[in-house]
């Protein structure tokens, strides 16, 4: 009986101690107690810091003194011209006048009647290699020679032909050749009688350019103009040129 008592007071007080030890015990010790093998949790990664880019470093000033680049200047485009002719040798074919008097074909050079070709414009380069040009042409015949007798009527002299002439040249190096229409009036007859005629014809050139400096060009070329009322005339006429470009 005493016995009995005597468990029955021992047994609670020890329950009741070790649940005390139990609920005392701290977390790292508890943790011990997990069983072989598991793996601890890993520790949280930290994010990566974004990168920031360089900012470019400023470009140091120039120095007091220093001179500014200089800028870049583009080749003149624009230019005026002006070529004198002396035609070495002409043709004109057969025409009629307006009296109805048949002209037989002629050909001349400077030693029968000696003539002048003038030519001034102005022109524009559209790229290194080709230029556009409008040009007036002027030609003149300064002496003539008799029709049939010293006595009679000499052929015609004076103003022979006005022609507006738009015309293209090519360029390759200092080597250029051009051609394009002409139009305007001329003037056909003898020192008795004259007529004016429209005519109109093709220009055509080729020659060689030599830079003087400041702008300026001399050229040489051989011009061939070719017009078709009231005849076919032919004339070869070398030239020389001076033109500016701005």
């Amino acid at each position: 009986m005493g016995a009995m008592r005597f468990l029955c007071l021992v047994v609670p007080l020890a329950l009741t101690a070790g649940t005390s030890l139990a609920e005392s015990t701290p977390p790292a010790a508890q943790a011990t107690d997990a069983p072989l093998g598991a793996s601890a949790p890993a520790e949280a990664t930290p994010a990566p810091t974004p990168a920031v880019e360089a900012t470019p470093a400023p470009a140091p000033a120039p120095a007091e003194g220093t001179p500014a680049p200089a800028a870049t200047r583009s080749p003149p485009v624009w230019f005026v011209h002006l070529n004198v002719g002396l035609p070495v040798f002409t043709s004109v074919g057969p025409w009629t006048t307006p009296t109805g008097n048949a002209v037989p074909a002629q050909s001349f050079t400077p030693a029968q009647r000696f003539g002048l070709v003038q030519l001034l414009g102005v022109g524009r380069w559209l790229t290194p290699w080709f230029r556009l040009n409008l040009s007036i042409q002027f030609a003149e015949l300064l002496t003539g020679q008799p029709v049939a007798m010293p006595a009679g009527a000499h052929t015609f002299t004076g103003l022979a032909f006005v022609g507006a002439v738009v015309w293209g040249a090519f360029m390759y190096g200092p080597f250029f050749a051009g051609l394009g229409p002409m139009v305007g009036p001329r003037w056909m007859g003898n020192s008795a009688s004259s007529w004016v005629y429209f005519d109109a014809g093709l220009f055509t050139c080729a020659g060689a350019s030599l830079k003087l400096g400041a702008g300026f060009l001399l050229a040489l070329a051989v011009q061939v103009p070719v017009t078709f009322n009231p005849a076919v005339i032919v004339s070869v006429v070398p030239a020389l040129s001076v033109a500016r470009r701005f």
